[in-house]
């Protein structure tokens, strides 16, 4: 039996694209546009957290 990876090769390039785009931020200078997407990605991390330590449902 093969045992399906939960994590996509999707999820590691948005994790991937999202820690370089966190390490060159500035806090100080951002807007309101950079604030929302900062939410949206904190949020998107906070679920793909959540999907990695729910045990995953047997059928």
């Amino acid at each position: 039996m093969k045992r399906k990876s939960r994590v996509s090769t999707t999820d590691l390039l948005f994790f991937i694209v999202f820690a370089a785009w966190l390490s060159d931020m500035n806090f100080d200078e951002m807007n309101l546009i950079k604030w929302v997407g900062f939410s949206a990605a904190i949020l998107w991390l906070i679920l793909f957290i959540v999907k990695l330590l729910v045990p995953e449902r047997k059928r």
